[in-house]
């Protein structure tokens, strides 16, 4: 794994740390350890999970203008909206859905079973 910080354009970033799976352009930071993982960082988002919370699979998005919570199952949809202006939450959206695979991969590590 390469964790990197991305700058807000997305276009360039520096590795931070580097370890078995790469991933570069986005630091991915999915560990089982913590109570709320980070799981990915990019454009000044930072998507996680809350560890003791419903089942359905899901991420949360926090910005400074405020956070939102997305379903990831069956499909990537928003659950709820708490401050992100709508054009945030579309990209948001758009994050979410490229990188999709990672952040399923990372509920399933989180959340076992």
């Amino acid at each position: 794994m390469e964790i990197w910080e991305v700058s807000a354009d997305g276009r360039s970033g520096r590795r931070v740390f580097t370890a078995l799976r790469p991933a570069p352009g986005i630091d991915w930071l999915g560990y089982a350890g913590s109570v709320s993982p980070t799981v990915l960082r990019v454009k000044g988002f930072r998507f996680y999970f809350f560890s003791r919370e419903e089942r359905r699979a899901h991420v949360h998005v926090q910005h400074a203008g405020g956070e939102a919570k997305f379903w990831i199952e069956p499909t990537v949809a928003l659950a709820a909206n708490f401050g992100l202006k709508p054009k945030q939450v579309t990209e948001v959206q758009k994050l979410i859905e490229e990188h999709l695979n990672e952040i399923r991969s990372a509920w399933a590590t989180h959340f076992p079973g």
